[in-house]
């Protein structure tokens, strides 16, 4: 399943070796080329005449060896092969008009293609195929001055979603920003619970994800504007009130010279809900309990029953079945009020989820039909909902054993993936193993020393060095091979298999 990167590519014999090293990297033996040939849909010839193309594109060190019926990578490199496809994708042409567009540069069509060494007439042709993909997430690119059109709560949700996929990359264009978030995002926590006494259950990677792109589009004015009703309803928020002082005291305390609309504020608030963490066991608030919601949450209660009684969770689960599911509609709800883009979800994740979470998923789908009937709640994309239901409520469903020995877990990922991998990580964990999970703050050296882990698991990467334990990076969804290399890592520690 391609990612949007992927997707916005239109050099195919590029897209192609990317996608062949993607593949190569994730495991120590050799591909048969037929296998390539289904993974890539391709002929062997073209399989071969990529294998050609790929080699001019990596340092000596690095190279491919293959016959007429299998190919191997190896890297004897000091870099990861993520960090080599991060500096080819840095260099592609819709990387960079992406990047001439997030910035607003100031220029035409024929000078930009110029500086990529492309005819006008090419890069018009590969805006055109940007915009099929743009077009879902209500936003293009002119072609005249290369501008992204479009309202800017929708450009930065594409955004985020285009570099949630890549992370690699979005860290290789920011990381001198990426600090300065963090400790912003940090401030803001310390002053809320001063001023509070409590948190929303925030996932800290996404926060400065969404923080890092917001400063910068506020750095050059691109702003947010909200509905009129939509601002009206969020200001007479008690919860706003108070989000708002805290936020004009950290994340635009560095920004005063500009003269921010307080649009931008409403958008901070709402967009906070994006990156909850739906997990069952979490003291912090995953919704704002606020009296404009009341009615919608007693209904969403009500109806919500249906779907319970379906996936058959055990009945003393009910209430906190019912809350977490209904703080997420809510959430969704209100983001939908900012911009129905919110409920584009990652076509990878669905993918998955519809391999791996068949039962509930369509459960899910049949319910959210009959939430649309009821009119509570605007569904403009069924697949995502119901693929973010499904992970949310597999939490009840899967099996959770109390462990003993202790694994550090870290996932991020959008609505309801951490708590489906959580519970699916603690489902194949061997017995006699201590779980825990961390979401809200990064995973630090000062961190490790105080868990003290044997491993530290994350579908992210961890940028900073963590001494005394093993740490294990799995992919963004994380495959079934990456799960045995955790099962074959736990034996070489000492520990027994995972359990069927």
């Amino acid at each position: 399943m391609e990612t949007l990167f992927y997707k916005l590519m239109y050099d195919k014999q590029l897209k192609r070796s990317m996608s062949m090293l993607n593949i190569l990297s994730r495991t120590e033996h050799a591909i048969t080329i037929k296998d390539l040939e289904a993974s890539l849909k391709v002929s062997k010839q073209t399989i071969l005449s990529t294998i050609e193309f790929t080699r001019s594109l990596l340092a000596d060190d690095i190279c491919l060896e293959a016959t007429q019926k299998s190919v191997q990578l190896f890297n004897n490199s000091q870099c990861p092969i993520e960090v080599v496809l991060t500096e080819i994708a840095r260099q592609t042409i819709p990387n960079q008009v992406l990047e001439h567009t997030f910035y607003n540069r100031e220029s035409n069509i024929r000078d930009v293609a110029e500086s990529l060494f492309v005819s006008e007439s090419t890069l018009r042709a590969i805006i055109a195929h940007m915009n099929k993909t743009l077009r879902i997430f209500k936003c293009s690119i002119s072609f005249y001055d290369l501008k992204m059109c479009g309202a800017e709560a929708n450009i930065r949700y594409f955004f985020y979603a285009y570099f949630s996929e890549f992370q690699e990359l979005f860290y290789s264009l920011f990381q001198d920003k990426l600090q300065a978030c963090l400790n912003t995002f940090e401030a803001f926590k310390r002053i809320s619970l001063t001023q509070n006494g409590k948190l929303l259950n925030y996932s800290s990677q996404q926060v400065v994800r969404w923080m890092v792109l917001a400063r910068e589009r506020l750095t050059i004015e691109q702003y947010v504007y909200a509905d009129e009703s939509l601002m009206t309803r969020i200001k007479c928020r008690p919860s706003y009130a108070n989000f708002k002082n805290v936020y004009e005291d950290t994340v635009l305390h560095g920004l005063s010279s500009l003269q921010i609309p307080e649009d931008e504020i409403v958008w901070a608030y709402i967009v906070g809900f994006n990156t909850i963490i739906y997990h069952n066991n979490d003291s912090r608030y995953w919704c704002a309990d606020e009296a404009d919601s009341h009615i919608c949450k007693r209904e969403l209660s009500a109806i919500l029953t249906t779907a319970f009684d379906r996936l058959k969770i055990p009945k003393d689960c009910k209430d906190d079945f019912l809350a977490i599911h209904t703080a997420y509609l809510l959430n969704l709800s209100l983001l939908t009020d900012l911009s129905t883009c919110f409920q584009i979800g990652s076509a990878a994740v669905k993918n998955y989820v519809i391999q791996n979470l068949k039962q509930p998923y369509n459960i899910w789908i049949d319910w959210l039909l009959t939430l649309n009937d009821s009119r509570i709640f605007p569904v403009s994309d069924v697949y995502t909902i119901a693929t973010q239901l499904a992970m949310i409520s597999s939490q009840f469903i899967y099996t959770q054993k109390k462990k003993v020995e202790r694994v550090l877990y870290s996932f991020e990922g959008e609505s309801g993936f951490p708590a489906h991998l959580e519970g699916l990580a603690r489902r194949l964990l061997p017995s006699g193993i201590e779980s825990i999970f961390i979401y809200n703050e990064p995973i630090t050296p000062q961190l490790v020393a105080q868990i003290q882990p044997d491993i530290v698991v994350s579908n992210y990467k961890i940028y900073e060095k963590l001494e005394g334990c093993k740490v294990l990076r799995m992919s963004y969804i994380p495959q079934i091979q990456e799960w045995t290399a955790l099962n074959r890592l736990l034996i070489d520690l000492g520990y027994d298999s995972f359990e069927a």
